[in-house]
């Protein structure tokens, strides 16, 4: 199975711009969910084997559980970081109320991920989760480059992942990956917050994985590709 981890649907899709995309995927194969912040494509060939895929908070979180043999299920769950700046620094009223906001909101997603992952934990599926995270797995120079030094949270997803038991799989496949490794360009540098996480038994399965900086789609984010057995 392959996992491409791809960047937010940002913007709502009407009806008719769905049907469309709907035909699209299920011509060539596939189904696909897709919700204001985030869709999933899902190849139909392991059909039988889904169970449920099911979208929470505008698909802040949207998640997919398969049977992938007997009494084992793995659940992927496909996350949107909330975006930060990193600035702990308050010039005004209005700033101190917009990081009120997005600091509310990264407890939110705190709290989703973390009742999501444990109901997954307590039938010991095999748990990936992977997305645009807007954080990375640390603050060295190995994830970063340019002047875009944007920390990683102390309250962000990444923390999230790691007290739930969850490692970051990029740190198995070092050596494979040219430096520094980025997955999101901007103007001011790079940084990679496309990241997945996984438990002890997912990390064991994850066999590559390849960035792709130039996949023919307009966007800032490479495309990044896990090979899971």
């Amino acid at each position: 199975m392959t996992i491409q981890e791809h960047t937010a649907w940002n913007r709502v899709l009407s009806e008719n711009e769905i049907a469309p995309i709907d035909k699209h995927c299920d011509k060539w194969g596939y189904f696909i969910t897709i919700s204001k912040l985030q869709m999933i494509i899902t190849d139909k060939q392991p059909t039988a084997c889904h169970k449920e895929t099911i979208s929470f908070k505008e698909g802040r979180v949207i998640t997919s559980r398969f049977q992938i043999a007997k009494d084992i299920f793995t659940t992927f769950i496909l996350m949107y970081g909330v975006p930060h700046s990193g600035n702990r620094k308050i010039h005004s009223e209005y700033k101190n109320n917009e990081e009120d906001n997005t600091l509310q909101d990264i407890r939110d997603a705190h709290e989703l991920t973390k009742t999501t992952a444990k109901h997954a934990m307590k039938t010991k599926d095999i748990i990936y989760v992977f997305g645009d995270l807007q954080d990375t797995p640390n603050n060295s120079r190995t994830f970063h480059y340019g002047k875009c030094r944007i920390p990683k949270h102390p309250l962000g997803i990444c923390k999230t992942f790691e007290t739930l038991g969850l490692s970051c799989t990029i740190y198995r496949h070092l050596d494979t990956l040219e430096k520094p490794i980025i997955s999101r360009h901007g103007t001011k540098g790079g940084r990679f917050i496309d990241g997945m996480y996984a438990c002890p038994q997912g990390l064991e399965r994850v066999m590559g994985i390849s960035i792709i900086n130039d996949a023919g789609i307009d966007s800032d984010h490479a495309l990044i590709i896990s090979n899971i057995v």
